[in-house]
């Protein structure tokens, strides 16, 4: 029984033709091809007949080139967030406040004192603001912090007093100074008495 020779080139051909659009023309007696995406203007593959010598192009289009490099970026920026430490009561206060208004919880505890009681309530905190509608996110975020009122206890404890623009209910934080890095204690929010 006589095999039947396959043919490599020619099996080869027949599948980017089915799966490609291809342009033949001959280069100094070789047929070469250039095989095209149906969306694209650039080859993808040039398949020449010498050597059986495939040569692949990788076009990406700037689309997709940019939205990798933003991909890139944004995943080696992510981990490297720094916040500067408040030097200020007022600077402490205004900086959790934003940062708990916009629901950047990570940023509010940066400057809050970290104790037992302070992070159930940052939680406690966190979970109600997602459960707001989308419509009070975005106003709670918008308010404006007003009539700011400052109390100074101690050279390492103010109360700071002051109004959104969201509600309009009056509340307090206390800052405590704890080496030379000025911090919101929250419980003192909810239990004045402290």
């Amino acid at each position: 029984m006589k095999k039947k020779k396959l043919n490599t080139k020619k099996n080869i051909t027949i599948l980017f033709k089915k799966l490609l659009t291809n342009h033949s023309y001959k280069l100094g007696g070789f047929k070469s091809c250039l095989f095209y995406s149906p969306k694209s203007t650039l080859p993808l593959f040039e398949y020449h007949e010498l050597g059986f010598v495939f040569s692949i192009y990788i076009k990406l289009s700037m689309k997709i080139f940019f939205s990798l490099i933003a991909f890139l970026l944004l995943a080696c920026n992510n981990s490297s967030i720094t916040y500067l430490p408040a030097t200020r009561p007022l600077e402490a206060a205004r900086e959790f406040i934003e940062a708990f208004k916009a629901g950047k919880f990570e940023k509010a505890s940066f400057y809050m004192l970290h104790d037992k009681e302070n992070d159930k309530l940052l939680k406690e905190a966190k979970d109600k603001y997602y459960q707001f509608t989308k419509k009070d996110k975005r106003l709670l975020s918008e308010a404006s912090i007003q009539n700011v009122t400052i109390e100074t206890i101690s050279p390492t404890e103010t109360i700071i007093y002051y109004n959104n623009s969201f509600d309009k209910e009056r509340r307090k934080v206390k800052a405590v100074n704890q080496n030379n890095t000025w911090l919101i204690d929250f419980k003192y929010t909810f239990n004045p008495n402290l």
